[in-house]
């Protein structure tokens, strides 16, 4: 998908309302289950695990942190000193 400005105009209610909504979209995403499949129990208990087992949140706000704990987590090593600082604090790619 990508950014609709139309969509500024409407409300939540209005999104929810239409065709363009996914319902449950978490759970349809952590489960790679397609947005048109009906979801049961067993989605949902699967998703529930996922989420206890293979999810990281990191604070996009604070990404010199987040990629801090990935690399500790990991066990990532940085071939090269400040590598991905200076990844982080070159041109950023969203320009949104």
């Amino acid at each position: 998908r990508t950014y609709r400005s139309d969509w500024n105009k409407i409300t939540f209610k209005d999104y929810a309302n239409s065709d363009n909504y996914i319902g449950n979209w978490v759970v349809h995403q952590l489960t790679g289950t397609m947005p048109w499949v009906e979801l049961t129990d067993e989605h949902l208990e699967h998703a529930k695990k996922v989420l206890k087992t293979k999810i990281f949140v990191g604070i996009a706000d604070q990404m010199d942190e987040t990629v801090r704990q990935l690399r500790e987590y990991f066990g990532w090593k940085e071939k090269e000193p400040f590598c991905a600082f200076n990844y982080l604090h070159s041109n950023p790619s969203n320009t949104n």
